[in-house]
C-alpha cells in the first residue's frame, strides 16, 4: 500500500494547468465570438507567458496571421512546439501548392479561350470551304451537262 500513497502524493505529469487566456479564447470561439478570442490571444502573444502557442492560434484565426509567422519560425518556438511547427510548414506548403494550381488554372483557362477562338475560326473556314466545294461541284455538273449536250 505504500506504493499507492506515493502515487497519490505525486502530481500527475500529464495534466498541466491550462493557461487562462487560452481557456478564455476557447470559450469565446465556442460562443462564436472570434474577434474577442483574437483579442485575448493577441494580448497573450504580446506580453504573455506562452507567445509561441498564442502566435500559433493567431496565425490561423487572425486575418493578419502572417505577422505571427516570424514568431512561429523562431528556433525557440520550433523546438518547444515541433508539431505546431510541422502544421504551420505543411499549411504554408499547401498554400504555395494552391497558388501554383490557381496560376496553372488561369493559364489553362487562357489556353482554352484561345483554342475555342481558333476552333471557331477553323469551323467558319470549314463551312466556307464546304460551301465553295458545293458550288464548284454544281458548276462541274453544269459544265459536264453543257459539254454532253454539244
Amino acid at each position: 500500500m505504500a506504493g499507492c500513497a506515493c502515487l497519490v502524493e505525486q502530481p500527475d505529469r500529464c495534466t498541466k494547468k491550462e493557461n487562462p487566456v487560452f481557456e478564455e479564447a476557447r470559450v469565446y470561439l465556442l460562443e462564436g465570438d472570434e474577434d474577442l478570442a483574437v483579442e485575448a490571444l493577441k494580448e497573450e502573444a504580446s506580453n504573455g507567458t506562452d507567445t509561441c502557442t498564442a502566435a500559433f492560434y493567431l496565425f490561423f484565426l487572425d486575418p493578419a496571421g502572417a505577422e505571427y509567422l516570424d514568431t512561429l519560425t523562431r528556433p525557440v518556438c520550433a523546438a518547444k512546439h515541433p508539431l505546431n511547427n510541422m502544421i504551420v510548414q505543411k499549411f504554408l506548403a499547401f498554400g504555395r501548392k494552391q497558388e501554383k494550381c490557381t496560376k496553372d488554372r488561369r493559364l489553362l483557362r487562357k489556353k482554352i479561350s484561345a483554342l475555342a477562338a481558333k476552333l471557331k475560326k477553323v469551323e467558319a473556314e470549314r463551312n466556307k470551304l464546304g460551301f465553295e466545294l458545293k458550288k464548284l461541284e454544281q458548276i462541274r455538273r453544269e459544265t459536264e451537262k453543257l459539254r454532253l449536250n454539244k
